[in-house]
């Protein structure tokens, strides 16, 4: 079970911060699913929030689901750019 360490009092908004995340580096979404896996976990560590085997699996696959809505949105939006310019060009 998942005890509240010192942070917890400044709500560290990790959601909106792996979506961030992802968005900024979703060019390299191979790269930045893997270590928003990585950083969840790792922040809730640094934390000093208690985590066992199980929490720790999930808040891996939080953090890398949360990057890939980021970065799924920046591929999204750099097609409607890439469409929406080709589109301006051949008008």
């Amino acid at each position: 079970m998942a005890s509240r360490g010192r942070w917890v009092e400044n709500e560290v908004t990790m959601i909106p911060t792996m979506i961030l995340l992802g968005f900024a580096f979703g060019r390299w979404w191979k790269v930045t699913v893997p270590l928003g896996a990585a950083a969840w976990p790792a922040i809730l560590i640094a934390a000093e929030i208690e985590l066992d085997g199980w929490a720790i699996a999930g808040a891996a696959f939080l953090g890398a689901a949360n990057a890939a809505v980021g970065a799924g949105m920046y591929i999204a939006a750099a097609a409607l750019v890439r469409t929406a310019s080709r589109s301006l060009r051949h008008s």
